[in-house]
């Protein structure tokens, strides 16, 4: 009896013994995942650089100087490549991204099938300043903008966009009449009388305007209306580019964390001209709702939206 005691008890603990090992290995596996990945070589960054009659805008200079602002604050060494474009539409920069083209980092208006496409960097690069819309328009058409003091008025006016451009579905919706042009035709069809206006964001059109009047004399920034509603510029990256996005989210965070981020922001002449044209008192502000934002987009904290005069819809 005894001795078929002893036997069942070694049994036992011959198979606790055997059991062990797997049991403590667990944990130390987990502990010996690597935390990160070694970053021996730099960050290949290739960007397209656009210009307008050959020269680069005030906002264009601002999302390249705010690229090169958050690779510097992800600690990252990294390579900045810009390549040449000239009015590569929306559809392009998806496609090159998506088939590893000539760039493999691109900043756009966002949405939510944009988001499902490709992997957002969701910190808004010009703090909405993208949704606050003004008219550039002509001599000729300026008239039409003026007489305009409510949506349903505003759809008496043609509105020229670029292609793909997220704006178009929002105004759409609204019922405003929208004319679609490759971008580096939009100011020729617009000088030319094509259509009433062409929608810039509030950052945008000062610095355009100061390019195209050196040509087209007959464009003028139209001074009555503010076209609002909420809309992000992100930097998108492919989906299998996590080290990038990771990198430039990093970097995003951290400059607003000690300030960068607003200093540069708020010192860029993008930005100045922008605000001047918004805190104009004579605007006659309109809201239109965005329903393709992101829940995700829609979170994102008030610290990283711009609100001109503590306007609201």
């Amino acid at each position: 009896m005894l001795s078929l005691f002893t036997q069942i008890c070694f049994s036992l603990l011959l198979t606790l013994v055997l059991l062990l090992p797997a049991t403590v290995a667990r944990p130390q596996e987990k502990a010996t995942i690597p935390k990160q990945q070694n970053h021996s070589s730099p960050l290949q960054v290739r960007y397209y650089q656009r210009t307008l009659d050959a020269q680069l805008s005030d906002y264009e200079s601002y999302w390249i100087g705010l690229l090169k602002l958050a690779l510097e604050k992800s600690g990252r060494d990294y390579q900045l490549s810009p390549v040449s474009a000239k009015g590569v539409p929306h559809a392009r920069l998806v496609s090159n991204l998506l088939n590893k083209g000539p760039v493999n980092i691109i900043f756009m208006g966002t949405s939510k099938e944009m988001e499902e496409k490709l992997l957002p960097v969701r910190i808004p690069l010009f703090r909405g300043l993208v949704g606050y819309r003004i008219m550039m328009t002509t001599t000729e058409n300026a008239a039409v903008f003026s007489d305009i003091s409510s949506v349903t008025a505003f759809k008496n006016a043609v509105i020229g966009l670029g292609l793909n451009w997220p704006d178009e579905v929002i105004m759409k919706e609204a019922g405003l009449n929208v004319v679609t042009l490759p971008y580096h035709r939009l100011f020729n069809a617009l000088a030319g009388g094509r259509f009433h206006g062409v929608s810039r964001g509030a950052h945008e059109v000062k610095g355009e305007y100061e390019i195209l009047k050196q040509t087209k004399t007959n464009l003028v920034i139209d001074n009555h209306l503010v076209l609002a509603y909420r809309l992000a510029t992100f930097f998108f990256v492919a989906p299998d580019n996590r080290a990038l996005a990771d990198a430039i989210r990093f970097g995003l965070e951290q400059a607003y964390r000690d300030g960068s981020f607003l200093a540069y922001f708020n010192n860029h002449p993008a930005v100045d001209n922008a605000i001047k044209l918004l805190n104009d008192p004579k605007r006659t502000w309109l809201w239109l709702e965005n329903h393709h934002l992101s829940s995700q987009t829609r979170d994102i904290p008030p610290a990283y939206w711009f609100s001109p005069n503590e306007q609201s819809p």
